[in-house]
C-alpha cells in the first residue's frame, strides 16, 4: 500500500487588522470604481429624441385638451396661453382608467374615482392623491412636438 499525501492550497487569510482593513478598503474601492464605470457607459449613451404626439399647429392657444395616443401610450395636450402641457392620461389614483376632459364643466374628470382635475392639472376634489402628472417635452425645427417619457414630473400631493 502506498502512502498518498493530499495537499490543498489554502488561502491566506490577514494576519492583522491592519491588513485586514486595507484589503477592505481595497475591495470597497473596486466596487465604487465599477459602480461609476457603470453609470458612465449607461449615461454617456444619447437618449432618444421622445414620442411624437403632434405638431405645434395642432394644439392652438386656448383650444380644448386633446387625447392623444402615440406608440401605444396615452396623453393629454393642452396649450394653456401659450404653455403646452402634455399630462399623463392616466389618473392618479389606480392608473387604469383615463381623464376626460368635462367641457361644459371646464376641467378633467377620472371616470373610475370621480376625481377631478383643472385645466392645469390641479386637484379640484375626490380621491386622487396628487395633481395631474406632467411630461417634458421638446419642440423640434419641424414643429414636431416631442414627448421626453424619462423626465415625468410627478403631481404636487394634495392630502
Amino acid at each position: 500500500m502506498t502512502n498518498t499525501t493530499v495537499t490543498s492550497k489554502s488561502v491566506r487569510l490577514p494576519s492583522n487588522r491592519r491588513e485586514a482593513a486595507l484589503w477592505l478598503f481595497l475591495a470597497g474601492g473596486l466596487l465604487a470604481l465599477m459602480g461609476l464605470l457603470t453609470a458612465l457607459t449607461i449615461y454617456s449613451y444619447p437618449r432618444a429624441p421622445g414620442i411624437t404626439v403632434g405638431k405645434l399647429s395642432d394644439f392652438p392657444t386656448g383650444a380644448e385638451p386633446k387625447l392623444v395616443t402615440a406608440n401605444g401610450m396615452r396623453f393629454v395636450v393642452v396649450n394653456l396661453n401659450g404653455e403646452l402641457i402634455v399630462y399623463d392620461a392616466h389618473d392618479t389614483h389606480t392608473f387604469h382608467c383615463i381623464i376626460k376632459w368635462i367641457p361644459s364643466e371646464h376641467h378633467f374628470e377620472d371616470p373610475c374615482s370621480g376625481s377631478r382635475f383643472a385645466i392645469n392639472g390641479t386637484f379640484i376634489s375626490g380621491p386622487a392623491p396628487r395633481d395631474l402628472d406632467r411630461y417634458a417635452t421638446t419642440i423640434d425645427a419641424g414643429g414636431n412636438i416631442n414627448v421626453l417619457l424619462w423626465k415625468v414630473y410627478l403631481g404636487k400631493p394634495v392630502h
